[in-house]
């Protein structure tokens, strides 16, 4: 059975612990447009956090994670 993204994000996010956009690009198929799936994601009723980093060129991106509430909802399935 194939996968959604958002599925693939969740189960990335449950076995890395943060996910940032060139992580999921870098997946096997990738991921495009992170943060539109993470949106979906939480409107589905899970809780992402999102933490902005710097890059070495003063550029800006967002590393999500997944609460501790929501990995417990994970592992339990």
């Amino acid at each position: 059975m194939k996968l959604s993204q958002n599925d693939r994000v969740l189960i990335e996010l449950w076995k890395r612990g943060e996910l940032s956009s060139l992580d999921a690009v870098q997946l096997e198929p990738p991921i495009m447009r992170l943060a539109s799936r993470v949106h979906e994601i939480r409107k589905a009723g899970f809780d992402i956090p999102a933490r902005n980093e710097k890059t070495t060129t003063g550029g800006r991106y967002a590393v999500y994670t997944l609460s501790a509430n929501d990995l417990l909802r994970i592992e339990g399935v």
